[in-house]
C-alpha cells in the first residue's frame, strides 16, 4: 500500500513542479474533455476567462484542471497565458478603484497633516510669546535683583558722604566755638578798656580844669 502510495506521490510531484496557469481565450465557449479529440467525451463547457492550471502539453492539446478539482484536455488553441481583455480590465479598474481609495487616504492624510501642522505652528507661535514673555520677566527680575547691590552701593557712598560731612561740621562746629569764644574776650577786654579808660578819663578831667584864684588879687 505504501509503496502505491509513493509511486502516485512520485508521478504527480513533476506535474505539481512545473504546473503553470492558462486561461481560456476570447472565445465565448469551450469543451473540456476527457482526451484528444472531438470524438472523446465532454466533461463541461469552460466560458472565456475561466482560469486554468496546466499539467501537460501534448501536440494541439493541453490536459488541464479547473479550479473546482476537474482535469481534462482542450485544444491549446482556445487558451491563452494571460487573463482575457475583459478580465485585464477588470483586474485594472479594480487596481484604479484601490489606487483611488488610496489616494482619498493619502489626501485625507495630508489635510490632517496640514491641520497638524497649523496647530503646531500655532502652538510654535504661543511658545514664542511665551518666551519672549518670560523673558522680559527675568530681565525685570535681574534689575531688580540688581537693585539691593546698586542700593547696597549707594548707600556706601552717602555714608562716606555723611561721615565726611559730620567731620566736617564737627571742625565748624570746633571754629564757630573758638570765633564764639575770641569775641566774647575781644568784647570783653574792649568793654574793659572802655570802662577803664572811662574811669581814668574821670580821674584826669577835674585837675584838668583851671582853678579860680582867691587872694589880694581878687
Amino acid at each position: 500500500m505504501r509503496k502505491i502510495v509513493y509511486t502516485l506521490l512520485f508521478l504527480a510531484l513533476p506535474f505539481a513542479v512545473s504546473a503553470e496557469t492558462r486561461y481560456v481565450s476570447d472565445h465565448l465557449l469551450i469543451t473540456l474533455r476527457t482526451g484528444q479529440g472531438t470524438e472523446y467525451q465532454v466533461i463541461k463547457s469552460l466560458p472565456s476567462g475561466t482560469r486554468l492550471e496546466l499539467l501537460k502539453e501534448d501536440g494541439d492539446y493541453s490536459q488541464v484542471r479547473t479550479e473546482d478539482g476537474v482535469e481534462g484536455w482542450v485544444r491549446n488553441q482556445y487558451i491563452i497565458d494571460t487573463p482575457i481583455a475583459k478580465d485585464q480590465l477588470t483586474t485594472a479598474q479594480q487596481k484604479i478603484d484601490k489606487l483611488q481609495v488610496t489616494r482619498k487616504q493619502l489626501q485625507q492624510q495630508i489635510k490632517e497633516l496640514k491641520s497638524d501642522k497649523a496647530a503646531v505652528e500655532k502652538e510654535r507661535d504661543t511658545l514664542a510669546d511665551d518666551l519672549a514673555k518670560v523673558k522680559k520677566e527675568l530681565d525685570g527680575l535681574q534689575k531688580v535683583a540688581a537693585q539691593p547691590i546698586q542700593i547696597a552701593r549707594e548707600n556706601g557712598q552717602l555714608k562716606k558722604q555723611l561721615d565726611a560731612l559730620q567731620q566736617e561740621a564737627a571742625r565748624l562746629t570746633g571754629e564757630n566755638k573758638h570765633l564764639a569764644d575770641s569775641s566774647q574776650r575781644n568784647w570783653f577786654l574792649t568793654g574793659a578798656g572802655v570802662l577803664g579808660g572811662g574811669l581814668l578819663l574821670g580821674l584826669l578831667l577835674p585837675l584838668l580844669r583851671p582853678r579860680k584864684r582867691t587872694g589880694m588879687f581878687d
